[in-house]
Protein backbone atom coordinates (compact mmCIF):
# COMPACT_ATOMS: atom_id res chain seq x y z
CA UNK A 1 0.00 0.00 0.00
CA UNK A 2 2.75 2.21 1.05
CA UNK A 3 4.78 1.53 -2.56
CA UNK A 4 1.38 2.66 -4.57
CA UNK A 5 1.30 5.57 -2.46
CA UNK A 6 4.52 6.60 -3.22
CA UNK A 7 4.60 5.93 -7.34
CA UNK A 8 1.31 7.69 -7.26
CA UNK A 9 3.32 10.70 -5.82
CA UNK A 10 6.01 10.31 -7.95
CA UNK A 11 3.77 10.36 -10.98
CA UNK A 12 1.59 13.38 -9.82
CA UNK A 13 4.94 15.47 -9.22
CA UNK A 14 6.37 14.66 -12.84
CA UNK A 15 3.24 15.33 -14.40
CA UNK A 16 3.24 18.83 -12.53
CA UNK A 17 6.92 19.75 -13.45
CA UNK A 18 6.56 18.80 -17.41
CA UNK A 19 4.84 21.88 -18.80
CA UNK A 20 7.41 23.83 -16.66
CA UNK A 21 10.34 22.14 -18.23
CA UNK A 22 8.81 22.20 -21.72
CA UNK A 23 8.94 25.50 -21.90
CA UNK A 24 11.86 27.20 -24.20
CA UNK A 25 14.89 29.32 -22.42
CA UNK A 26 14.28 33.02 -23.08
CA UNK A 27 17.03 34.42 -25.47
CA UNK A 28 17.79 38.24 -25.57
CA UNK A 29 17.40 38.96 -29.33
CA UNK A 30 17.38 42.77 -29.24
CA UNK A 31 15.08 45.13 -30.69
CA UNK A 32 13.10 43.91 -33.69
CA UNK A 33 13.69 46.01 -36.85
CA UNK A 34 10.39 47.63 -38.08
CA UNK A 35 9.77 46.64 -42.02
CA UNK A 36 9.61 50.36 -42.92
CA UNK A 37 12.92 50.52 -41.55
CA UNK A 38 14.52 47.87 -44.13
CA UNK A 39 12.77 49.79 -47.22
CA UNK A 40 15.14 51.69 -49.25
CA UNK A 41 14.37 55.62 -48.86
CA UNK A 42 11.76 56.50 -52.19
CA UNK A 43 13.26 59.03 -54.29
CA UNK A 44 10.34 61.02 -56.00
CA UNK A 45 11.75 63.12 -59.09
CA UNK A 46 11.27 67.06 -58.88
CA UNK A 47 12.21 69.99 -60.70
CA UNK A 48 13.37 73.27 -59.56
CA UNK A 49 13.81 76.31 -61.94
CA UNK A 50 14.74 80.25 -60.48
CA UNK A 51 15.32 82.90 -63.11
CA UNK A 52 16.05 86.38 -61.76
CA UNK A 53 16.30 88.96 -64.33
CA UNK A 54 16.26 92.95 -64.97
CA UNK A 55 14.15 94.72 -67.87
CA UNK A 56 13.53 97.79 -69.81
CA UNK A 57 10.66 98.42 -72.33
CA UNK A 58 8.24 100.59 -73.21
CA UNK A 59 4.39 100.45 -72.43
CA UNK A 60 1.08 102.78 -73.46
CA UNK A 61 -1.34 104.28 -71.70
CA UNK A 62 -4.87 106.67 -73.02
CA UNK A 63 -4.16 109.96 -71.26
CA UNK A 64 -6.38 111.44 -73.89
CA UNK A 65 -9.23 112.87 -71.01
CA UNK A 66 -6.34 113.84 -68.65
CA UNK A 67 -4.63 115.73 -71.49
CA UNK A 68 -7.62 118.15 -72.38
CA UNK A 69 -8.20 118.43 -68.73
CA UNK A 70 -4.46 120.38 -68.86
CA UNK A 71 -5.15 121.87 -72.27
CA UNK A 72 -8.22 123.58 -70.59
CA UNK A 73 -5.84 124.92 -68.04
CA UNK A 74 -3.55 126.47 -70.71
CA UNK A 75 -1.01 123.37 -70.43
CA UNK A 76 0.47 121.06 -73.82
CA UNK A 77 0.06 117.57 -73.66
CA UNK A 78 1.53 114.81 -71.82
CA UNK A 79 2.67 111.68 -73.39
CA UNK A 80 1.41 108.64 -73.34
CA UNK A 81 4.21 106.40 -73.93
CA UNK A 82 6.88 105.52 -71.29
CA UNK A 83 9.94 103.24 -71.24
CA UNK A 84 10.21 101.30 -68.24
CA UNK A 85 13.00 99.50 -66.13
CA UNK A 86 12.43 97.19 -63.34
CA UNK A 87 13.57 93.56 -62.79
CA UNK A 88 11.60 90.39 -61.51
CA UNK A 89 11.88 86.61 -60.74
CA UNK A 90 10.68 83.88 -62.69
CA UNK A 91 9.81 80.58 -60.39
CA UNK A 92 9.00 76.67 -61.16
CA UNK A 93 9.02 74.30 -58.02
CA UNK A 94 7.29 71.33 -59.60
CA UNK A 95 7.67 68.73 -62.29
CA UNK A 96 4.72 70.54 -64.34
CA UNK A 97 5.63 73.42 -67.07
CA UNK A 98 3.78 75.93 -64.76
CA UNK A 99 5.52 79.45 -63.72
CA UNK A 100 5.18 81.98 -60.86
CA UNK A 101 6.05 85.44 -61.71
CA UNK A 102 6.28 88.84 -60.20
CA UNK A 103 8.09 91.71 -61.50
CA UNK A 104 8.48 95.50 -61.21
CA UNK A 105 8.54 97.99 -63.42
CA UNK A 106 9.28 101.98 -63.04
CA UNK A 107 7.90 104.21 -65.79
CA UNK A 108 11.23 106.91 -66.34
CA UNK A 109 12.13 109.78 -69.44
CA UNK A 110 8.64 110.57 -69.89
CA UNK A 111 7.15 114.33 -71.27
CA UNK A 112 6.44 117.43 -69.20
CA UNK A 113 3.47 119.35 -70.13
CA UNK A 114 4.15 122.77 -69.58
CA UNK A 115 2.28 126.02 -69.35
CA UNK A 116 3.59 129.93 -69.02
CA UNK A 117 4.88 129.68 -65.55
CA UNK A 118 4.23 125.80 -64.32
CA UNK A 119 5.00 122.28 -65.43
CA UNK A 120 3.24 118.74 -65.04
CA UNK A 121 5.01 115.59 -65.58
CA UNK A 122 3.03 112.12 -64.78
CA UNK A 123 4.66 108.45 -63.60
CA UNK A 124 3.54 105.09 -64.15
CA UNK A 125 4.72 102.16 -62.50
CA UNK A 126 3.33 98.44 -62.87
CA UNK A 127 3.45 95.17 -60.06
CA UNK A 128 2.79 92.17 -61.88
CA UNK A 129 2.23 88.95 -60.07
CA UNK A 130 1.19 85.94 -61.90
CA UNK A 131 1.52 82.41 -63.90
CA UNK A 132 2.57 81.16 -67.12
CA UNK A 133 2.30 77.70 -69.11
CA UNK A 134 5.76 76.34 -71.14
CA UNK A 135 3.63 75.27 -74.41
CA UNK A 136 6.76 74.70 -76.56
CA UNK A 137 10.47 73.83 -75.44
CA UNK A 138 12.90 73.13 -77.95
CA UNK A 139 16.90 72.74 -76.71
CA UNK A 140 17.27 76.72 -74.89
CA UNK A 141 14.40 78.21 -76.71
CA UNK A 142 11.13 78.40 -74.93
CA UNK A 143 7.71 80.29 -75.12
CA UNK A 144 5.10 80.79 -72.73
CA UNK A 145 1.76 82.52 -72.42
CA UNK A 146 1.18 84.19 -69.06
CA UNK A 147 -1.65 85.38 -67.48
CA UNK A 148 -1.77 88.22 -64.39
CA UNK A 149 -2.88 90.52 -61.98
CA UNK A 150 -1.44 94.39 -61.88
CA UNK A 151 -0.93 97.31 -59.19
CA UNK A 152 -0.36 100.41 -61.52
CA UNK A 153 0.01 103.71 -59.13
CA UNK A 154 0.24 106.71 -61.17
CA UNK A 155 1.61 110.00 -59.55
CA UNK A 156 0.67 113.19 -61.05
CA UNK A 157 3.33 116.04 -60.46
CA UNK A 158 2.67 120.02 -61.13
CA UNK A 159 5.63 122.07 -60.25
CA UNK A 160 6.18 126.32 -60.68
CA UNK A 161 8.56 127.65 -62.40
CA UNK A 162 10.23 126.16 -66.01
CA UNK A 163 13.80 126.48 -64.48
CA UNK A 164 15.43 123.19 -63.34
CA UNK A 165 16.51 122.25 -59.75
CA UNK A 166 17.03 125.38 -57.91
CA UNK A 167 20.78 126.37 -56.62
CA UNK A 168 21.28 126.59 -52.61
CA UNK A 169 21.95 130.49 -53.06
CA UNK A 170 17.97 130.81 -54.64
CA UNK A 171 16.60 128.12 -52.59
CA UNK A 172 17.69 130.50 -49.26
CA UNK A 173 16.64 133.59 -50.96
CA UNK A 174 13.45 132.73 -52.00
CA UNK A 175 12.43 129.14 -50.87
CA UNK A 176 9.24 129.83 -51.93
CA UNK A 177 9.98 130.61 -55.66
CA UNK A 178 10.12 126.57 -56.92
CA UNK A 179 6.63 124.85 -55.35
CA UNK A 180 5.40 121.55 -56.35
CA UNK A 181 2.25 119.24 -55.85
CA UNK A 182 2.02 115.45 -56.49
CA UNK A 183 -1.29 114.08 -56.87
CA UNK A 184 -1.87 110.29 -57.01
CA UNK A 185 -4.12 107.90 -57.83
CA UNK A 186 -3.78 104.00 -58.38
CA UNK A 187 -5.48 101.43 -61.26
CA UNK A 188 -6.08 97.74 -61.28
CA UNK A 189 -5.17 95.55 -64.26
CA UNK A 190 -5.54 92.09 -65.86
CA UNK A 191 -2.30 91.20 -67.89
CA UNK A 192 -2.50 88.94 -70.72
CA UNK A 193 1.41 88.39 -72.39
CA UNK A 194 3.59 86.03 -74.09
CA UNK A 195 7.02 85.29 -73.65
CA UNK A 196 9.85 83.64 -75.14
CA UNK A 197 13.65 83.35 -73.78
CA UNK A 198 16.79 81.48 -74.95
CA UNK A 199 18.83 79.68 -72.32
CA UNK A 200 22.29 79.75 -72.97
CA UNK A 201 23.98 77.05 -70.80
CA UNK A 202 27.24 78.54 -68.47
CA UNK A 203 27.65 75.38 -66.09
CA UNK A 204 26.04 71.79 -66.05
CA UNK A 205 26.84 69.36 -63.55
CA UNK A 206 25.68 65.55 -62.73
CA UNK A 207 25.75 64.03 -59.56
CA UNK A 208 23.48 61.23 -57.96
CA UNK A 209 21.04 61.18 -61.20
CA UNK A 210 20.36 65.11 -59.91
CA UNK A 211 21.07 67.74 -63.04
CA UNK A 212 22.45 70.86 -62.28
CA UNK A 213 22.41 73.71 -64.97
CA UNK A 214 23.25 77.60 -64.61
CA UNK A 215 22.79 79.23 -67.49
CA UNK A 216 22.45 83.01 -69.24
CA UNK A 217 19.09 84.48 -69.89
CA UNK A 218 17.73 86.69 -72.95
CA UNK A 219 13.65 86.93 -73.38
CA UNK A 220 11.28 88.97 -75.18
CA UNK A 221 7.63 89.69 -73.93
CA UNK A 222 5.14 91.73 -75.23
CA UNK A 223 1.31 91.90 -74.02
CA UNK A 224 -2.02 93.80 -73.61
CA UNK A 225 -3.11 94.89 -69.89
CA UNK A 226 -6.65 95.38 -69.80
CA UNK A 227 -6.90 98.08 -66.65
CA UNK A 228 -9.60 100.23 -64.52
CA UNK A 229 -10.25 103.74 -65.00
CA UNK A 230 -8.26 105.56 -62.43
CA UNK A 231 -9.30 109.71 -61.89
CA UNK A 232 -7.94 112.60 -60.48
CA UNK A 233 -10.61 115.10 -58.72
CA UNK A 234 -10.98 118.24 -60.53
CA UNK A 235 -13.58 120.53 -58.61
CA UNK A 236 -14.95 119.93 -55.11
CA UNK A 237 -18.01 122.17 -55.16
CA UNK A 238 -19.72 120.37 -57.23
CA UNK A 239 -17.94 117.36 -57.25
CA UNK A 240 -15.95 116.96 -60.61
CA UNK A 241 -13.53 113.91 -61.76
CA UNK A 242 -11.03 113.94 -64.73
CA UNK A 243 -10.70 109.54 -65.26
CA UNK A 244 -8.22 108.19 -67.97
CA UNK A 245 -7.79 104.28 -69.12
CA UNK A 246 -4.93 102.40 -67.95
CA UNK A 247 -5.19 99.74 -70.53
CA UNK A 248 -2.50 99.67 -73.03
CA UNK A 249 -0.10 97.49 -75.13
CA UNK A 250 3.28 97.18 -73.62
CA UNK A 251 7.08 95.45 -75.01
CA UNK A 252 9.92 94.56 -72.70
CA UNK A 253 13.75 92.82 -72.94
CA UNK A 254 15.07 91.20 -70.40
CA UNK A 255 18.39 89.90 -69.75
CA UNK A 256 18.66 87.01 -66.06
CA UNK A 257 20.85 84.47 -64.91
CA UNK A 258 18.45 80.97 -64.28
CA UNK A 259 19.10 78.55 -61.69
CA UNK A 260 17.48 74.87 -62.93
CA UNK A 261 17.90 71.30 -60.99
CA UNK A 262 16.29 68.34 -61.94
CA UNK A 263 16.02 65.37 -60.02
CA UNK A 264 15.59 61.39 -61.70
CA UNK A 265 14.47 58.40 -60.17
Amino acid sequence: MRLNTTNCLLVWLLAAGLPTMAQPIPVPLGPVANDTELRPPVRRPWSRDITTYYRMGWQTINLAPLNAELARNGYSALTGRFRTVGMGTQLKISRQPIFLLTDINLGIGTRSATSATNKASIGVSTFRLGMGYRIVRRAGFQLMPTLGVMSIPIRLRIASGQSQTPTLSAALNNPGASQSTQLNTTAGAVDLGLTANYRFGVQRRYDDCVNQEHALVIALDGGYRVGSRPEFITETNPLQRVSFGSSGWYVGLRIGAAFRTDRKL
